[in-house]
């Protein structure tokens, strides 16, 4: 496989988690989610579609800037954007987060297709997973966390 087929294949899957989510019905349950296998949070849907929303829009600008400047990639230690998405979904409602998530994927779609074969080896430093590979930061950061968090939506009761 090529790499641009990759890159190619990674918008097709965050177009179509964006689908999925579109698919999903609007609620204002409150019913908390299992807990996360790894640090035992439990979200409701206006957490996760707050942090979806938020690293939607977070991620691209971050990958971009790291790409373009080879600043070191990611959140640094005590900033609290992340919390601020999670926490903030109650607050401007369902429908307003899924605007932001439909502008965050065509942001990340956009940022797929402005990428070329050969940036997807090289290596980038950052700031919670060390030295990753491109292809391994957009997987990690983007594409699969936005497809995991859909995943999470849809197990939520409606």
């Amino acid at each position: 496989m090529i790499a641009n087929n990759e890159l190619e294949h990674m918008a097709k899957r965050m177009l179509a988690a964006r689908e999925r989510l579109r698919s999903l019905p609007v609620s204002e349950s409150h019913e908390l989610g299992p807990p996360d296998p790894k640090s035992g949070d439990r979200w409701d849907r206006f957490n996760i579609l707050g942090h979806t929303a938020e690293m939607l829009h977070f991620w691209p600008r971050e990958l971009r800037r790291s790409l373009d400047t080879g600043v070191k990639l990611g959140r640094e230690p005590g900033s609290s954007t992340r919390i601020e998405g999670i926490e903030a979904g109650r607050l401007l409602g369902e429908q307003a987060l899924r605007e932001r998530i439909d502008t965050g994927v065509d942001a990340s779609v956009g940022l797929l297709q402005g990428m070329d074969e050969a940036g997807l080896d090289r290596e980038l430093e950052t700031w919670s997973q060390g030295r990753q590979a491109v292809r391994w930061c957009l997987e990690y950061y983007l594409v699969g966390h936005l497809e995991a968090h859909v995943e999470q939506l849809a197990g939520l009761p409606a």
